[in-house]
């Protein structure tokens, strides 16, 4: 029963951000960076206690499924997507509306959203609470309330022990200065507080239903190259026409797709007098002759081979390159044609958060199927448009 009263209260989610701030009970939590006041003990026990609850929904199969070390934080442990999309639906089932991080599960119960969207077009108090599942099996609980006063997000961020034990260790409350639900369903916000973070502070929920076919291809194929360091598919180029493709860039992308782990580029001493590694012929053409139809003449000429070593220059990305000075990019493939030829071709739309921009340009990804998971990249031609923002690219290698 008590389970019962504290998902409906989930659900409700009703609060008064005038009385966070009138408030002079001293909280657990403070409020966001430089702000004034704390979050009331009230509150801060109401968020624990309703994170608390759906972690318990979830905690028996989040035991069972097997956790990995993180790349990136050395004492995180992740969980596999198909774990979070279960997890997702787990909670789903109990009428909460969650979805995850990656924006790769659909969100469940969204008709909470479409009411409150509603609400804020006319102006009314309202407020919605979504939940977000983390890779490593936590997750963000995200209050978005608006009155009279201005927009505002309340936020609990809570971690999972390996033994399932729930730990809430960071609640706050930001002001945001903007917030819209877009033409393609993604409700779209930007927390000042926040704008050192990648995305300049804007972050994303989607709310339209995810494309399992299209979410199937963006994983496998497009993905694992993406936007940053190379110009794969921010440039227009074919099998007849490499001339604007750096395949000199792309090879790490390549190498770690084929292989299945990342180049360890110390094994490639580089050369004082340039600042170039070498890439021996062999590998570098073995991988690039993987993914491309290209001659070993032709790869040589647009590579930039140099016969007396018998490689390819190469340089790993670094500070100054553009990729650091490239705003971050995600891609959603929104549809997938069969052609006549065999091909596919894959119609991505680019999301660009530091440009507040869920369509920053379009391109149109083509590939060639080979079957055992074998796969060819034929072409890439941007989609022209009016208030088409793509980035200029700037190569390694000069």
């Amino acid at each position: 029963m008590k389970k019962m009263v504290v998902i409906t209260g989930i659900l409700c989610c009703i609060v008064l951000i005038g009385a966070f701030y009138a408030s002079n009970q001293k909280g657990k939590y403070l409020l966001a960076q430089n702000m004034k006041g704390s979050i009331s003990t009230e509150l801060s026990d109401r968020v624990q206690e309703e994170c608390l609850a759906v972690a318990g929904v979830y905690k028996d199969i989040y035991l069972e499924f097997q956790k990995k070390p993180s790349d990136i934080i050395q004492a995180d442990t992740l969980i596999s997507d198909e774990a979070v999309g279960e997890i997702v639906r787990k909670i789903g089932k109990e009428g909460i509306t969650v979805s995850d991080t990656a924006g790769r599960c659909s969100l469940e119960n969204s008709e909470v959203f479409y009411s409150f969207w509603e609400n804020v077009q006319k102006g009314e108090t309202t407020s919605v609470t979504i939940y977000r599942i983390r890779p490593n099996g936590g997750f963000y609980r995200y209050e978005f309330y608006m009155d009279h006063t201005g927009k505002y997000l309340l936020s609990a961020s809570v971690n999972l022990d390996l033994e399932g034990s729930p730990d809430v260790y960071e609640m706050k409350i930001t002001p945001l200065s903007e917030w819209k639900f877009t033409e393609k369903e993604n409700f779209i916000f930007r927390d000042d507080y926040a704008v050192w973070a990648s995305g300049n502070g804007y972050r994303m929920i989607r709310i339209k239903p995810v494309d399992e076919i299209c979410l199937a291809y963006q994983k496998k194929y497009v993905e694992p190259i993406n936007y940053g360091g190379n110009n794969l598919m921010i440039s227009n180029w074919s099998e007849t026409d490499y001339s604007e493709l750096s395949f000199n860039d792309l090879f790490e992308n390549f190498y770690q797709l084929k292989e299945g782990k990342r180049l360890e580029k110390d094994q490639f001493p580089i050369d004082s007098s340039n600042e170039n590694r070498y890439i021996p012929a062999d590998l570098f053409e073995t991988v690039m002759q993987s993914y491309f139809s290209i001659t070993k003449e032709n790869l040589r000429e647009e590579a930039m081979f140099e016969q007396k070593k018998e490689a390819y220059p190469w340089q790993e990305m670094r500070s100054n390159d553009n990729c650091v000075a490239m705003p971050y990019m995600d891609p959603d493939v929104t549809a997938v044609k069969k052609n006549a030829d065999g091909t596919v071709t894959l119609t991505i739309d680019v999301i660009c958060l530091e440009k507040n921009n869920d369509r920053a340009f379009t391109h149109e990804l083509t590939l060639r199927e080979l079957g055992g998971g074998k796969v060819q990249y034929v072409s890439n031609a941007i989609v022209p448009g009016e208030h088409n923002v793509v980035p200029g690219y700037i190569y390694r290698l000069q």
